[in-house]
This record gives C-alpha cells, structure tokens and sequence, in this order.
C-alpha cells in the first residue's frame, strides 16, 4: 500500500494517497498483533504514519510524531541494523527541527508533546548516515541525507550524495523521481568543488 500510494504524487491525488497510507497503518498494526518481535512490523506503521503525517500541517502533524519515533525506536531495538527504521529516525529528526519554533512551543503546550526536545540535526545526521551505510545503493536514504546536509549548509557533503545518486541503478519504482530532484538540487548548489 505504501509503495502504491508513493506513486501518487499529483495534487489532486492527495485523498487517494492519504487512504492508502491508512490502509498501510492498518496492515502494519495486524503484523504487529500477529509477531511483535519483528522489527519490519513496526518499521512500516512508522512508515506509513510517517508519510501520511508528510501531507499534515504543523500541529496536526505533531500528533502523529510520538507514534513515529516509538515505532521506528522499537524497530531498532528489534534490529538494529534495520536502515529504513534509521532513515524514518532520522527524517523524524529533520522534521521536527524544520519546524517552526512557534509551531514546536504549541505542540508543546497544546499536545503535552515534550519529547519533541529529543530532536536534533545531529540525530537526524547519524541516522541517515547509519542507513546510507547499511543499503548504500538505495537512493532514498542518499536524497534525504543530502537535504539534511544541505539543511546544515554542509553542501560538499549534499553535492557528493546528490552525484552519487545519478550513478546508482534503478532499483525502486520511485528511483527516477528521487534522481531528478537530486538532480534539481544538484543544480541549485551551482558548479562544485571542494
């Protein structure tokens, strides 16, 4: 479900989206029920939750957030070389410190979500790292590691992930995607060097 609902990306598709990452959640809750001690299980309801909250707006957003972290914490309790729960960590990471610091005082304030605290560039930094390291060859972890690296205006290190990227095979439906917007943000750090 999630991987259909990925493919989804016209705005006028955002409702379809939405129902299918919810049907992913109800699936990866089921897994859960029927084997707790697999990581995969609470992997994909971080997963899922994690990209419908995508299409969320700040607070909203946020109330999805415990759930995320818990799940892909869990993950990696169960497993901790598991690199798509370090990538969920890590773009969980990035989220929270993208946001606004009016919008984390009221989720703060309004949703008690105090944990919020736990986030930082350099979680968000070593998770994404720690998943390019273990499944080097799957772009998704290098695209969001370049966007945290170009968040910390660290753009040698986004350059070399986003050049990378072109030179990895297709191994993903959404792969030509993800090319070319690291292609597109290849192209707004200018001519390179190091």
């Amino acid at each position: 479900m999630i991987d259909v609902a990925r493919q989804l990306t016209e705005p006028f598709a955002a409702a379809r989206r939405d129902s299918l990452y919810l049907v992913a959640r109800d699936y990866a809750r089921a897994a859960i029920r029927a084997d707790s001690a697999d990581a995969q299980g609470h992997f994909e309801l971080a997963q899922a939750l994690g990209r419908y909250a995508r299409g969320l707006r700040g607070v909203e957003r946020m109330r999805y957030g415990r759930i995320i972290y818990d799940e892909a914490a869990t993950a990696l309790v169960l497993d901790p070389d598991h690199d798509g729960a370090h990538h969920v960590l890590g773009a969980w990471h990035a989220e929270v410190m993208r946001l606004s610091g009016v919008t984390r005082l009221l989720a703060r304030t309004l949703l008690g979500a105090r944990f919020l605290g736990r986030a930082s560039w350099d979680s968000a930094t070593t998770h994404l790292e720690r998943a390019v390291a273990l499944r080097p060859g799957f772009i998704y972890h290098r695209l969001e590691l370049a966007r945290v690296y170009l968040d910390r205006h660290r753009n040698d290190a986004a350059r070399e992930q986003l050049e990378r990227i072109a030179t990895l095979p297709v191994t993903d439906v959404m792969d030509p995607v993800y090319q070319r917007e690291a292609a597109r943000l290849l192209a707004t750090l200018g001519p390179g060097g190091r």
